[in-house]
């Protein structure tokens, strides 16, 4: 049912682009209010992001197979849905790469700041350039893969307590920092070999080795530093070309996106192999 769910999800983004009308997180604040209750201010977070998944893993249990399990299927196409990232990440992508052509700074510091980056005053726009591609890799990895792991390890619940403690996370409660890490963990590493089988693989595979114990890494610069080996990036984040500056980037952001659509590809194959062992 993983698998069914999963096609019917990718299919659905493939045609409109985006689950955005399921995507509606208004109902957190009355979970909020009766974790609050019960756990007090300081541990609502706890709340929020368990209860959810363990009423769902009830009722995905009593009324699963209902209708041939037809129930139980909708039910896990609309929670991987909810569950996956929020916005579109390609379009700001292509805002981004706009302005750059552009060389709008102001409009590129703008996007920046909306991604998360930390923009000093020095800042240039090859620092600037590589911050914003380390983001669009996390965020590819928060959005889709890190759900894709859970939703096949724990159904639909383990696709929730993901997206959850990110909510939570982005909403200040810096409680839940360490639990993203956690369920981050295997995730960002299982990217990193599928950047390896379809990127260079050697190059990734002996930058993977390093990291693949550590517990202190953060997702973003791992995602970061597995792509930029895959694809031999240099150092300044600028790939080796004769063509100037900018086209040069331009090619680069192409060749990122182009890793991390062979890697869901990659992870598509695995998660069907799976569910035919």
């Amino acid at each position: 049912m993983s698998f069914i769910s999963v096609v019917i999800v990718f299919v659905i983004l493939q045609v409109w682009g985006s689950v955005k009308p399921v995507q509606h997180d208004g109902w957190l604040g009355q979970v909020r209010e009766a974790a609050k209750a019960v756990l007090g201010h300081e541990k609502q977070s706890y709340g929020v992001v368990l209860f959810p998944p363990l009423i769902l893993g009830v009722v995905v249990l009593l009324i699963g197979d209902w209708l041939f399990g037809l129930v139980g299927l909708l039910i896990y196409a609309l929670i991987l849905m909810y569950s996956l990232g929020r916005g579109d990440l390609t379009a700001e992508l292509n805002r981004y790469l706009d302005a750059w052509q552009r060389g709008d700074k102001q409009a590129d510091t703008y996007i920046a700041k909306e991604w998360g980056c930390e923009l000093p005053d020095d800042l240039d726009e090859d620092s600037l350039n590589q911050q914003l591609r380390q983001r669009f890799l996390y965020r590819s990895l928060e959005r889709w893969f890190a759900v894709l792991f859970w939703f096949v390890l724990l159904g639909p619940s383990g696709a929730l307590l993901y997206r959850l403690c990110r909510l939570e996370q982005d909403r200040g409660m810096e409680i839940m920092a360490p639990w993203v890490h956690v369920l981050e963990w295997a995730p960002v590493r299982l990217l990193g070999l599928a950047f390896g089988l379809v990127g260079d693989f050697s190059n990734t595979i002996n930058r993977w080795r390093r990291d693949v114990l550590e517990t202190d890494v953060a997702s973003d610069a791992l995602c970061d530093d597995y792509a930029a080996a895959s694809l031999r990036l240099g150092s300044s984040g600028v790939s080796d070309s004769d063509l100037d500056r900018r086209s040069s980037v331009i090619i680069e952001w192409s060749e990122v996106q182009n890793l991390v659509h062979r890697a869901v590809v990659v992870w598509l194959i695995a998660i069907a192999i799976l569910q035919i062992i």
